[in-house]
């Protein structure tokens, strides 16, 4: 493939990165998978959430991490050489030049950014294609549930937080039994997620499933926060015919999800509940809390 054939890379919207890159994003691939990845070219306006995280995997797995922050400060620094560019990099950084410049040959030869040659300088850039793979890693901070929006319990949760143990240690004096340690150490983890994702009620596509069910003070502690159940129901917790059992019953309180106690069993569950979510086409997330 000659040179002007390959910095063609969009041909009327769809996608047509380098060969070559196509070649070793195939082979990181099967590395990884122990299969070859069909490359098909897709218009890039239509490629779903889903569909444009794994991508953004695979490049994560083709570049590494120096290859990245090179193609990231080519997109921010305008009109400067691709020497003056790495040198910039290796004193703000502490990377040794030599590695930057082995990390951007491969670049070139990847047909992911364009520069001069000695004699004739020019500024340094990032090809159409490059631009393709910047964008598509940048859209894994969106779309991969690793990278979901972050939420940090600071002092503004500190009274939120201190309801939510005062519910607890109501739940554990008053009925004289459970798991008081379990529920208090998933008290901040429990709160966040119902914080940033509210699963579990109606209108959510987000799910949560308490694997360690016998940290049960913690979730109705955040129920009765959250108005899902009455605050005066926590008196009654693990009393003969209350909803609030030892162990969270579906049957009872249908926001429990799943009726969980024996260890281990919500990651199963929540691979299955994730799985049907992915064939029907359903957003939202899953989240299997077990034990820390």
């Amino acid at each position: 493939m000659t040179r002007k054939n390959r910095d063609k890379n969009i041909i009327k919207g769809y996608i047509q990165l380098p060969i070559i890159f196509l070649n070793n994003l195939c082979r990181t691939f099967a590395g990884e998978y122990g299969r070859p990845i069909p490359i098909s070219l897709e218009p890039l306006s239509s490629l779903k959430g889903d569909d444009r995280a794994v991508i953004a995997k695979l490049f994560e797995k083709a570049l590494n991490k120096n290859q990245i922050l090179i193609l990231s400060l080519v997109s921010k620094n305008i009109d400067l050489t691709a020497s003056s560019l790495l040198k910039r990099i290796s004193k703000e950084t502490g990377i040794p030049l030599s590695t930057l410049k082995l990390n951007l040959k491969i670049l070139r030869e990847n047909g992911l950014v364009s520069y001069g040659k000695i004699g004739n300088p020019q500024p340094i850039k990032l090809t159409r294609a490059g631009e393709i793979v910047l964008q598509m890693l940048s859209s894994k901070a969106v779309n991969d549930p690793v990278d979901c929006p972050k939420y940090v319990l600071n002092e503004n949760d500190k009274n939120f937080l201190q309801n939510i143990r005062m519910k607890i240690l109501y739940q554990a004096y008053n009925s004289k039994t459970g798991h008081l340690p379990s529920s208090l150490s998933s008290t901040n983890i429990i709160s966040a997620i119902f914080k940033i994702f509210g699963p579990n009620i109606v209108g959510s596509e987000n799910a949560f499933i308490l694997s360690k069910g016998h940290a049960s003070f913690a979730l109705y502690a955040v129920f009765a926060t959250e108005g899902i159940i009455e605050e005066c129901e926590l008196s009654n917790f693990c009393e003969l015919g209350s909803r609030l059992q030892g162990h969270p019953d579906k049957r009872f309180i249908r926001e429990a999800l799943v009726s969980t106690g024996s260890l281990g069993q919500g990651l199963s569950i929540g691979v299955g509940m994730a799985i049907g979510k992915k064939l029907k086409n359903n957003n939202g997330k899953v989240t299997p809390r077990a034990k820390p």
